[in-house]
């Protein structure tokens, strides 16, 4: 670096102690108020014969990204950028780091080259990253518990019959926590190799917005042994968390109610309106925290028209 003229006589030394103390090359150049980063990575890349790269002309596929573990490249600041044959192009600001390629190889079982990079645009390609992740990650969670509470609702079994018994939904005065009991079909995925006698079968299922912890979360309570002679606590299960709100609405033919009862006359609703409400994490320079809120309409397959069980056409 000092016969290209990059460093003076003193800056130079002054990287010398700084090599001589342990630290990576790239420190004790920086430390030392050599050359500026970018400077530093072009040398870099001509001395070891390995390409720079600009991830703000040559970002990432995301697909192709998504093919390596997360927690790895975060922790090593390393992004993949391409794969040409059969060698995975690995951008990173460090030349000296050897062993995040090496832990890439074994985790990845792909052949890994070194791209350099400058630092900031890895920091800016994390950061952007996360951020999506923030944006789509109430959404996501929120998917999953609708299409887990739509499964057993659909299934929803008439309350009558030796393991049937009453569908309740309840909404509590003056809050947005309601609550559903029902019983249903299901079916859990067993382990390979696990033999599990109520892995499928008719069950009692509990839906329940649990507020005494802070953000309160939505639970599934499950009762898969309805002959027992000794009664359990049902298994539990968090489908969502961040919850501000949870509510149900139930169709029966001609109106939506704020709750339901089957007692009375042994029937189903035709649908129920599942809304769920999540706060998200507050954004820098807002004055609160962004709320996300979805809501599903699932049909059930033994629902009763009140519409024309009353005559009406």
């Amino acid at each position: 670096m000092i016969a290209a003229g990059l460093l003076s006589d003193s800056v130079a030394e002054r990287v010398r102690v700084a090599l001589a103390e342990g630290k990576p090359i790239e420190e004790a150049v920086l430390g030392a108020d050599g050359i500026t980063e970018e400077t530093r990575l072009h040398f870099f890349a001509r001395a070891y014969g390995v390409q720079f790269v600009d991830l703000e002309t040559a970002a990432p596929d995301r697909e192709f990204l998504s093919r390596f573990p997360a927690s790895l490249l975060v922790r090593h600041r390393v992004v993949p950028l391409y794969e040409r044959d059969g060698l995975t192009t690995v951008a990173a600001s460090r030349v000296s780091d050897a062993s995040a390629l090496d832990e890439l190889r074994l985790a990845s079982g792909r052949e890994c080259v070194l791209a350099l990079t400058l630092y900031t645009s890895l920091t800016v390609t994390f950061r952007a990253k996360r951020s999506a992740e923030a944006a789509v990650g109430p959404a996501r969670s929120m998917v999953i518990a609708l299409d887990l509470i739509g499964r057993d609702v659909q299934s929803a079994l008439p309350p009558t019959g030796i393991l049937a018994g009453a569908f309740t939904g309840t909404r509590q005065t003056g809050t947005d926590s309601d609550s559903l009991s029902f019983y249903c079909v299901g079916e859990d995925v067993a382990p390979d190799g696990v033999e599990r006698p109520l892995v499928e079968g008719i069950r009692r299922v509990g839906l329940v917005l649990q507020t005494d912890v802070t953000p309160a979360v939505l639970v599934r309570r499950v009762e898969r042994n309805l002959l027992a002679s000794v009664t359990r606590d049902p298994d539990e299960e968090v489908l969502c968390r961040n919850v501000k709100s949870f509510t149900l609405r139930y169709y029966d033919g001609l109106s939506w109610v704020e709750a339901w009862d089957s007692t009375p006359e042994n029937t189903l609703p035709l649908a129920v309106s599942v809304s769920i409400e999540l706060v998200g994490e507050r954004m820098s320079g807002a004055t609160r925290a962004r709320a996300y809120r979805m809501t599903r309409i699932i049909p059930l397959s033994c629902g009763t028209d009140a519409g024309a069980v009353g005559g009406v056409q």
